[in-house]
Formats: C-alpha cells, structure tokens, sequence
C-alpha cells in the first residue's frame, strides 16, 4: 500500500504561519487580563456610636454598620473614586479584634493592606431626635488627618445627611463632587428612619450569620420601601446563597 507523502512547508512560510496565529491569540490574552483600577480607593470604617439622649432615645448600635454601609453606597455613586468592599475590611478588622473603634493609625494600616488612598472613619450620637455624624479622612500613606467633617440632621432624614456627607467628602480630597441633579435624585427616594433601622438591623444579622433573620429583614424593607434597591439586592443575595 502506498503511502502519501504529506507536504512540508518551508521554514519561512511555516514561521509565518506560526506568526499569524500567535498574533491572532495576543487580543483574547490582552481583553482577558483586567484592566488595573486607578481611581482612589476608599475604605470606610464603622461609625462608633456614642449614645442616643433626651426625646425619643433609644438603642441605635446597629446604626453604626447601617451608617458605614450607607455612606459607602453614596460614596460609590461618584465614578472618580472606589470604595473598598464591606466584607474585606470586616475580615481584617475580625483578624486584628478592634471592635467598631478605629483610630487614624489604624484606620491607616488596615487601608494600606486593602489597597486604599483614603480612610474615613468616625462616630455619631443622637439628642432629641437629632443625629450629630463627625467623620475624619485618613490619608492612609502618611496617616494624617486631612479634615475632619461634622454634619447634623434629623434620624428621619439619615439618607439625605449622608448623601450631604459623601458629597463634602468628594470635595475634601479635590475629587468632582456629584452633579446636584443626581443628589437631588438620590434624595427623592421616599427612605426614611425606619427603612435606616431595618436595614441596619438585617446588616448586622447578616454579619453575625443569622441569615435566616437577615433575610425576614430585608423583605419587610422590600415591601414597605420598594425603591431601596440596595436592600433588595442584598436580599436576592441571601436568597440565592451568595
């Protein structure tokens, strides 16, 4: 039986070849390496409360995780800057036990091990229904405090204080504040106290693994507040398992 000879390409053609496809497979390994993320991070830590006086005081402890977590999503909304995720600094902030308290140094070290230019951290308090936020922002290279914010508002209107908030932090590190329209439009949300109160409650439930607690939260948020989006999708979360 004879055999066919298949045919040989010469050495410069068959380098050529060689050439095209590695060429062809440059692009797929460019578009699948992420494209580094430049902007100035953000790590923002839990608010220690101070105590809540006179009418209408009760226990807001739980407001110091809503508080953090409100901020962070007011923050995220201006495309300048990124904000460190939650859990990260809650893994850390577990591996070291400091509590809710953090300090500018520590707040500093903790940023610089997430990847952070900024940390912001802070305590608030409430009297007669009046709720006082100070904030300081850490530069997280030097330790230094670069400003320290005080801003007051009624605990009904916690969500608009603290779009104020994000927006005068913008601005004390020279970032574009957001456009007036989209804070106007963040404030048009129908949230208020009560939507405050659950969401840091199901917060906390979900920090300390009572999903099943978390999850009965969230959905009461759901069905009384349906334009907090960012509850519904911390619910959807739970639910399917992530």
């Amino acid at each position: 039986m004879q055999h066919m000879r298949r045919p040989v390409l010469p050495l410069p053609v068959l380098g050529l070849a060689l050439s095209a496809v590695a060429a062809a497979a440059v692009p797929a390994a460019v578009s699948a390496q992420a494209t580094p993320d430049n902007r100035p991070g953000f790590a923002v830590f839990h608010f220690a409360y101070g105590g809540s006086f006179g009418t209408g005081a009760e226990d807001l402890t739980q407001f110091a995780v809503g508080i953090q977590q409100i901020l962070m999503t007011e923050l995220a909304q201006n495309t300048n800057l990124r904000v460190v995720d939650r859990a990260r600094l809650r893994e850390y902030m577990a591996e070291v036990d400091l509590g809710s308290r953090v300090d500018p140094a520590t707040a500093a070290r903790i940023g610089r091990i997430v990847g952070a230019k900024y940390a912001l951290s802070g305590g608030f308090v409430e009297i007669n229904g009046e709720m006082r936020i100070d904030g300081h922002i850490v530069d997280v290279e030097t330790t230094e405090v670069i400003k320290g914010q005080e801003i007051r508002g009624r605990r009904n209107d916690i969500f608009d204080v603290l779009v104020d908030f994000a927006s005068l932090v913008s601005r004390d590190v020279n970032l574009p504040e957001l456009p007036e329209q989209v804070r106007e439009a963040r404030k048009s949300r129908n949230l208020n106290g009560e939507a405050a109160r659950l969401y840091s409650a199901a917060l906390s439930a979900a920090d300390s693994g009572e999903t099943t607690r978390a999850i009965e939260l969230y959905r009461q948020i759901a069905s009384r507040f349906p334009e907090f989006e960012d509850a519904k999708r911390e619910l959807r979360q739970l639910e399917s398992g992530i």
